[in-house]
C-alpha cells in the first residue's frame, strides 16, 4: 500500500464530516458566517486522525521447500500402500480474518499478480503438485477475505527436485 493513496472511504467520511459540520452552523443562525466556518474548520481538525483500514496485511513467513520420498498412504480396513511422493510445500502464518489465500508462482523471480501462475482458494501448508524437472520456482500468497485480496507477501524461492515425478 503506498502512503500517498487517499482510500474511498477516507474521502467518503471526510465529505460527511464536512456536510454535517456545515449544516449544523447553518442551523445556528440560518446562514453560514466566516466564525461558523471557522469553527467547523478548527472541529475537522479536532477529529481523530485514525483510518479505517478494509484490507488485510499480506502473509507473513513464508516458507517453501520440496518434499520427495516414500509416504505411507491408510487404504482403509488396515490395507495401506507405500508410494512415492514429490511436491513443492508452500507455507505462511495465517492471517486473522482470511477466508483463504491465494498462491502466486513461476519460474522467474519477481513475481506479480498480472505476471504469475495462479491457484486460488488454498490454506497453508499448500502441497504444489507440479510437473516441472529441476529449477527454480518462485512463490509469493495474498490473503483473501469477502472478494477482497491483500497485497503480496514477500517472495521466497525452492529448487525443484531433479526427475519430479509423482504417481
Amino acid at each position: 500500500m503506498g502512503n500517498n493513496v487517499v482510500r474511498p472511504s477516507v474521502v467518503v467520511l471526510l465529505v460527511v464530516t464536512l456536510l454535517a459540520l456545515g449544516l449544523s452552523s447553518c442551523k445556528k443562525s440560518g446562514k453560514a458566517t466566516n466564525s461558523d466556518k471557522l469553527s467547523s474548520a478548527q472541529k475537522i481538525s479536532e477529529l481523530p486522525t485514525q483510518v479505517r483500514e478494509d484490507t488485510m496485511a499480506p502473509p507473513t513467513n513464508i516458507r517453501a521447500r520440496n518434499v520427495s520420498g516414500q509416504k505411507r498412504v491408510d487404504l482403509g480396513g488396515g490395507n495401506s500402500l507405500s508410494r512415492y511422493v514429490s511436491y513443492i510445500e508452500v507455507a505462511w502464518d495465517p492471517i486473522p480474518g482470511a477466508a483463504s489465500y491465494t498462491l502466486y508462482w513461476s519460474r522467474s523471480p519477481n513475481v506479480t499478480k498480472a505476471a504469475a501462475t495462479t491457484i486460488t482458494n488454498v490454506t497453508p501448508p499448500y502441497e504444489h503438485d507440479i510437473q516441472i524437472h529441476d529449477g527454480r520456482l518462485y512463490y509469493r500468497v495474498a490473503a483473501v477475505n469477502a472478494g477482497a485480496e491483500s497485497e503480496l507477501s514477500a517472495e521466497v524461492s525452492v529448487e525443484a527436485p531433479s526427475g519430479f515425478v509423482r504417481f
